[in-house]
This record gives structure tokens, sequence and C-alpha cells, in this order.
């Protein structure tokens, strides 16, 4: 199975139905990974819209602080809103 299939698969997607964050409602290291991944899938133009759980998701990583001091991040983000993926 491919890794976006992986992260995009109804199980994770599914896992955002509720909570805030992957684990449960707290933030963690396993929002880092995913976050991070789930940015590149746009980046490859990936379109990001169907899932609409993973884009509130990648909303809320954008609040904390932690990354919005990440300039790449930043402008990964700026290029899939500007290509209309999220």
């Amino acid at each position: 199975m491919s890794l976006r299939r992986t992260i995009l698969s109804p199980q994770i997607t599914g896992l955002l139905e509720v909570p805030r964050f992957v684990a449960n409602d707290s933030y963690s290291i396993v929002d880092i990974a995913l976050g991070a991944r789930v940015a590149l899938d746009g980046l490859v133009e990936y379109d990001l819209r169907p899932f609409r759980n993973i884009v509130i998701w990648l909303q809320r990583l954008e609040e904390r602080p932690a990354w919005q001091s990440e300039e790449i991040f930043i402008e990964d983000m700026k290029l899939i809103r500007n290509k209309g993926l999220i």
C-alpha cells in the first residue's frame, strides 16, 4: 500500500471526525509526522479537498505557533492553497 493511501485512508480520515488531532484531542508526534507528509501530497498536486477532515486538521496545525514558525510548512501551505488543492 502506498504511503498516500495509508495517510488518506478511511481509517485516518475517520479518526479525524471527532477528535481535534490524530491520536486524540491532544497534539502529538503523530500530528507532526503526518502533517508534514500530508502537506507533501498537496505539493505533488494531490487534491486534498475531498478529504474535508484532513483539510480541517491541516488548518488546526497551521494555527499552532510551532507550525507558524516553520517557513517551509507556511510556504508549502500557500502553494497548496494557490493551486486550489485545499
